[in-house]
């Protein structure tokens, strides 16, 4: 009788270990392909928020501050909108011949199309003094 000397790797333990191996790469790619995906989305949203907070900056400063709703165009593929609303519209005519009147200010900024559009949102509050006549407007504090 003869004896064989076992050298090497069977057919069956090698496609094992290439199963393996396969699905072991599955797996970290997708880890990876994740924690760039998630990156890039946190990139975006720390983009729209600085954007956010120099428009809501300006707002007040480049163009007068009042009631209404504005939108504008950003780096593509960023956008703006704002919206301005007077909380009240009770003013103290107690005092000198000034008033006050406090507004809501809500600015977002959006990006992307159709279902993976995102937004970021800010919301303040801004107290501005107006003259008698309510034409001219000045911000009190930010």
């Amino acid at each position: 009788m003869r004896h064989r000397s076992k050298r090497g790797f069977t057919l069956i333990e090698v496609v094992v270990a290439f199963a393996i191996l396969a699905l072991v790469l599955g797996v970290v790619f997708e880890a990876v392909g994740t924690n760039a995906r998630n990156a890039r989305l946190g990139e975006q949203y720390s983009i729209a928020t600085l954007w956010a907070e120099s428009k809501l900056a300006a707002l007040g400063i480049e163009t007068p501050l009042e009631a209404g709703e504005r939108q504008g165009q950003l780096p593509a593929p960023y956008r703006w909108h704002s919206r301005v609303t007077p909380v009240s519209d009770e003013s103290d005519v107690s005092g000198p011949p000034t008033r006050t009147q406090l507004f809501e200010v809500i600015l977002t900024v959006e990006w992307g199309d159709g279902t993976g559009a995102r937004t970021v949102s800010l919301t303040t509050h801004r107290l501005i003094k107006m003259s008698q006549g309510g034409t001219e407007a000045q911000e009190i504090d930010q």
